[in-house]
């Protein structure tokens, strides 16, 4: 084929029109570049602001939560009370599916144990199993009480138990701390593609602080209130013994101011003359036991000269406390493992002997048996005083009937052996002793 620009003009200029093309559309395709560039800047930049602005949101709310935190654990809360309003809390202010408060019921106890306050949401296995979520929460607390962060994987690789409570979610375990001493430990549960930010865990840290004060002053309160109703107690108990002196109720009032307030039954043994234990009173929370524990306290008792509990304080004046009943515990209350199965059937937790002492010496012990409850040191001191003024009201009781018979002896040694012969006159007379406003004259 001949050249069609064989004209060098129109092969030049056909050339620069060429050339022409080429750099519009070198320059439509930058063009179209900076556009594609200019949109993805601008949707991540939308991205980033409403990233922003969520964040904003949920700072937003979180401190509207704090707030109406701050605002309700000012209240008079019970234990209970300020764990609910503290779960509320943690998980409405974060992704938290379930959450949980645990802490620790006794903080001077040797061997502490977490008990579960409150729960939100738990799964059902957690729920039915609230020992093993105790025990488990109980590993991952850490000193000097910084949260601790597990994801699914870490959480049932490091505690199997609850990565089998809590499959497919990340746990995250913010200990409630307070004077180098670990009150209990906020958990809560968060899908596994939900993992919390730094934000979210220092949302978390103040709803742990703030809970750690409502504790303490709920913990505080408990105490003043225990205080007063022991006083309380206290001193109704020692007017009732004092009135208890001229009609011999030091025993049966005793017993009553034990029960139901410090023990779910109690017990007194005197000592006789011979030295044996005989039960004087019994009483229980639940008045239809009250036979079958009388029958079965009859049956333990028996003589300061044998190797049991009850005789060894009545003979030592020492008590005896037990704030766990096992089966060596029983063995010491009787010889008798037929006596033992009873005494097991009762579901103690907990027993007291205390010595009961007089001004002659030993009276007897008084026993307190507890179920579903602990010992606590303060109920046993408070007992061991009740059981002292019983003591002195019984030994009053004596003395007092010792003087009212002494002096019936007397009065009737001062009465004429017949009454004045009259003639023409019948008279006849009746001594009944002396009361207030008569002269001993009927």
């Amino acid at each position: 084929m001949p050249n069609a620009f064989e004209n060098p003009q129109e092969r030049a200029l056909c050339e620069l029109f060429a050339g022409q093309v080429a750099v519009t559309l070198a320059g439509a395709q930058r063009h179209a570049a900076q556009v594609t560039l200019s949109g993805g800047l601008r949707g991540e930049l939308d991205r980033l602001l409403e990233a922003d602005r969520q964040r904003t949101r949920t700072a937003t709310d979180r401190q509207r939560r704090l707030a109406g935190l701050i605002e309700s654990l000012t209240a008079p809360l019970t234990f209970e009370q300020v764990g609910r309003v503290v779960l509320d809390a943690a998980a409405g202010g974060t992704t938290a599916g379930c959450a949980a408060l645990l802490t620790y019921p006794d903080l001077g106890a040797a061997a502490r144990r977490l008990r579960l306050l409150a729960a939100s949401g738990l799964p059902e296995a957690a729920q039915h199993r609230p020992d093993v979520l105790a025990r488990a929460a109980a590993s991952l607390l850490t000193h000097p009480g910084g949260p601790v962060l597990l994801p699914a994987a870490e959480l049932a690789e490091r505690d199997p138990r609850l990565g089998e409570l809590f499959a497919g979610h990340l746990l995250a375990a913010v200990p409630l701390y307070r004077d180098r001493q670990t009150l209990g430990v906020l958990l809560t549960a968060h899908p596994g593609d939900q993992e919390p930010d730094s934000d979210a865990v220092g949302y978390l840290l103040t709803v742990a602080q703030l809970a750690t004060a409502a504790l303490e002053r709920a913990r505080l309160a408990t105490a003043e209130h225990t205080a007063a109703s022991r006083l309380e107690l206290l001193a109704r108990a020692s007017a009732e013994l004092v009135g208890s002196v001229t009609r011999n109720r030091a025993l049966p009032t005793l017993t009553r101011a034990l029960v139901p307030q410090l023990a779910d039954w109690a017990s007194v043994h005197l000592l006789a003359p011979d030295g044996t234990l005989a039960l004087a009173d019994v009483r229980t929370a639940d008045p239809d036991q009250r036979g079958r524990l009388r029958a079965l306290l009859h049956a333990v008792a028996g003589t300061t000269g044998k190797d049991q509990a009850i005789d060894r304080v009545a003979r030592e004046q020492q008590p005896a406390l037990y704030p766990e009943v096992t089966a060596d515990v029983l063995a010491t209350l009787t010889g008798d493992p037929e006596l033992a199965a009873q005494l097991a059937a009762l579901n103690l937790t907990a027993l007291a002997i205390l010595p009961m002492s007089g001004s002659g010496g030993p009276l007897g012990v008084v026993t307190l048996g507890l179920a579903g409850r602990r010992l606590e040191p303060a109920d046993v001191a408070l007992a061991d005083e009740i059981t002292r003024r019983a003591a002195i009201s019984l030994d009053n009781t004596h003395l007092y009937a010792q003087a009212r018979d002494a002096a019936l002896a007397l009065q009737r040694s001062l009465l004429p052996d017949q009454l004045p012969q009259q003639a023409g006159l019948h008279s006849a007379a009746r001594y009944l002793p002396g009361t207030t406003g008569l002269d001993g004259w009927c």
